[in-house]
Parts: structure tokens; C-alpha cells; sequence
């Protein structure tokens, strides 16, 4: 039986090919003349820079420091009091009588302070980026000679898991077989990194090392083992569990996996790649997540290489149709392995992705069978709503309390 694999998805029919194009080009449409002033409308994609004024495409070491902008602040509010006494600022019908003048020097204020508050702003993320890359240099570095590969345990889209043991301690070594690494493929492999040495929770994977990537060594990643592999084969492969699993260890994962998503969601990442084959099961059959390389902040969604990429028998339909979607995404991707958990059938089998798309676009619910408690049922197509907005929040079904 074929696994489900993560692939980028992408579909282009003729009917709709221009309109798609469009679509990923500017999904928020921007390059609408609507959305322009009639200034930039006239001069067309190119914003206008007028004389004087501070423009964002600016350098922002050009701009003045924060040191700069607070100490003009304070002579700026010490200009309210003169020798005790409060100056008062005329109200709005006096307004009217301000000079034109007045009124042109006040708006040229207001747009430096703006300027200078965005300089402030691009100068933060690209120090929290900064910062975000130089977490790589805490990741303990283990040389790959020292790693004795044993039996391949999984396989994923680039890379190979095997087991094997460092300093005694039985590991997961996830080997990337790509020979051709591309800038696409790094990117992944140290964003999967990250996210792991961020995020510390007794039902995520733990993160042991690295190997050197800067010795012509092959790259690998370092976890803790998860020996009972994972979920996707304790519920379809295992011909002792298959179909024959009790409702207490349903209940127990269903659980693991609110809890667990619920902090991933607290701390500001989304998934983005929930499912049952990076749920992984270790020797008292807990849960384990793994699987981060798709993984962003909220702030960075919808932007950047991969943003529509995922699993399709997984996938919200807001994904589908490439559009604005949020952390809502993973509540969709958690009702379908909740369905997957309690009915042990793999969704959507023997579907290709275009038949996918059109089930899961039109809002077709998945069949629940009598074996499936009803509060549970429920719970599914809550989760599974088209609309995003219908979907709770991982915190609300912890309070929900259903399961």
C-alpha cells in the first residue's frame, strides 16, 4: 500500500490557466488600479517618490538611529510645557484657521515620524533573522563517521531514517540521499533544525545533533528513537493493530496530538504537514511529532518558496484554491487524522489530486462510520469546515473536553 507523499501541489487547468497565474502572481491583489492612488495609478507599478520626503526603499542606515528619534521625541514633548504653564492645542473647529502652511509642515512631521517607526521595524526583523540563523551554531555537531547506521526504519520525499546509537544512547539518523542538494532542500533541512531546537515538548521529537555540513559530509539530522515507528503504520500496516485498535489508545493519541498542537500554535508556528506519517510512536506508545521542515511563523505565511506545498489528502481547501489561509490549515489537517485515527482508513485512498481538490473544495465530508463515538463525529466536521473561520482553535478543543 503506497504512502501518501508531500509533494508541492500544483494544477493548472486551461479553462482557468490565466486567472491562476494572476492569482499566485498577487494573491492579495495588489497590482489592482483600486488599490493605487491615482499618483501611483498614473505612473504605473512604480510608486512615486516626491522630493523631500522619506521613502522606505530608503537604506535604513540612512535613517536616524532609535538614539536619535527618542531624544527628538523628548524635545518634541517638552515643547507641551513653556515655564509651567500647559499649552493648549486648539480644538477642531479652530483648525479651520490654521494656515495652509501650518497644516503642510504638520503632515511632513507625521510622515518622517512614519518613516522613521518603519526603519525601526525593518531594522527588528532583520535582526530577529539574524538571530534565528545563529541558533544553528548551538546544535551539537556529531561527526557522521561516528554514527553506525543500522536498519532503515523509514523514508521520506529526500532522505532516509535509520537507527544507530551515539555515546551509547539509541538514536534516529535521518540522512539526506539527495546527491543534488539544492538552495531549496537547505533551506528545508535548517528550517526543520530550528524549529526542532525551539520547540521542547514531552510529545515532540527531541533533537540531539547535527552533522557537520561544512566537511563534505553527508547531511544528516539527530533525534531521539521513536522504536514503535509511526502512526500511519501502527494503524494500516501492523497486522496486530490493523483494524484492531482499542478505543482507549484512540482516545490517548487524539489527546497527545490536541496538547501538542495547541503548544506549537502558542508559540507562534504553524505545521503546516500534519499527519499521521510524522506522528511517530515510542516504546510506551506516546506520541512523538517530527517532520518541521515545512514549519513557519504565523507572520510568514503566505509568502515565500513552497507556500502552498503539503500532503494533498490532507490539505485545506484554502490551499487548494491558493488562497490567504492561517493556522487554521493544521485544524483542517488534525480532523482528517482524527478520522484516519478513530476510523483506521487512509483517507482519500485511490484518489488522485485533482479528485482530492474537488472533494475536499465542495465541502464533501468524509464517511464516519457507527464505530466513530458521536461526539467525535462532531468534533471531525467542525474541524473539516471549508470556511476557516468555522474552524476552533486547537485551544478551544482543549476545552471542549470531548474526547
Amino acid at each position: 500500500m503506497d504512502r501518501p507523499r508531500r509533494v508541492p501541489y500544483e494544477f493548472e487547468f486551461k479553462a482557468n490557466k490565466e486567472k491562476e497565474k494572476e492569482e499566485s502572481i498577487d494573491p492579495f491583489g495588489i497590482s489592482n488600479p483600486e488599490f493605487l492612488n491615482e499618483e501611483d495609478a498614473q505612473q504605473g507599478d512604480e510608486p512615486a517618490i516626491k522630493e523631500n520626503k522619506l521613502s522606505w526603499l530608503e537604506d535604513i542606515d540612512n535613517v536616524p538611529s532609535r538614539t536619535f528619534y527618542n531624544e527628538k521625541k523628548q524635545e518634541e514633548n517638552s515643547n507641551f510645557h513653556k515655564n509651567g504653564t500647559e499649552i493648549h492645542f486648539p480644538m477642531s473647529h479652530d483648525r479651520n484657521n490654521l494656515r495652509e502652511k501650518d497644516v503642510h509642515e504638520e503632515l511632513e512631521i507625521e510622515r518622517k515620524r512614519v518613516s522613521n517607526l518603519q526603519s525601526e521595524l525593518n531594522k527588528m526583523k532583520k535582526m530577529k533573522g539574524t538571530n534565528s540563523k545563529q541558533l544553528l551554531q548551538y546544535v551539537n555537531i556529531i561527526p557522521y563517521s561516528s554514527l553506525g547506521l543500522g536498519k532503515k526504519i523509514g523514508q521520506g520525499g529526500f532522505s532516509e531514517i535509520y537507527e544507530s546509537q551515539w555515546l551509547g544512547v539509541p538514536v534516529a539518523v535521518k540522512v539526506i540521499f539527495d546527491p543534488k542538494i539544492t538552495e531549496e532542500l537547505k533551506e528545508e533541512f535548517n528550517n526543520e533544525i530550528e524549529k526542532l531546537f525551539i520547540l521542547r515538548h514531552p510529545y515532540i521529537i527531541q533533537l540531539y545533533g547535527i552533522t557537520d555540513k561544512d566537511k563534505s559530509q553527508k547531511l544528516a539530522v539527530i533525534t531521539e528513537l521513536a522504536p514503535k515507528g509511526s502512526l500511519f503504520d501502527y494503524l494500516h500496516k501492523n497486522p496486530k493493530t490493523k483494524n484492531n485498535l482499542s478505543l482507549e489508545f484512540k482516545n490517548k493519541i487524539s489527546k497527545q496530538l490536541i496538547c501538542t498542537m495547541a503548544y506549537i500554535h502558542s508559540r507562534g508556528f504553524v505545521h503546516r504537514d500534519l499527519k499521521t506519517q510524522n506522528i511517530l510512536l515510542d516504546k510506551n506508545l506516546d506520541m512523538k511529532m517530527c517532520d518541521f521542515g515545512l514549519t513557519k511563523l504565523k507572520s510568514e505565511l503566505n509568502s515565500g518558496s513552497g507556500q502552498f506545498a503539503g500532503t494533498p489528502c490532507y490539505m485545506a481547501p484554502e490551499l487548494f484554491d491558493r488562497k490567504y489561509y492561517d493556522e487554521k490549515v493544521d485544524v483542517f489537517a488534525f480532523g482528517t487524522v482524527l478520522w484516519e485515527i478513530y476510523s483506521q482508513k487512509i483517507p482519500y485512498i485511490n484518489c488522485d489530486s485533482a479528485e482530492i481538490k474537488q472533494k475536499v473544495t465542495k465541502g464533501e465530508e468524509l464517511y464516519c462510520s457507527s464505530i466513530i463515538p458521536k461526539q467525535i463525529v462532531s468534533l471531525i466536521h467542525k474541524c473539516r469546515s471549508v470556511k476557516p473561520a468555522d474552524r476552533p482553535s486547537f485551544e478551544q478543543i482543549e476545552k471542549m473536553n470531548v474526547i
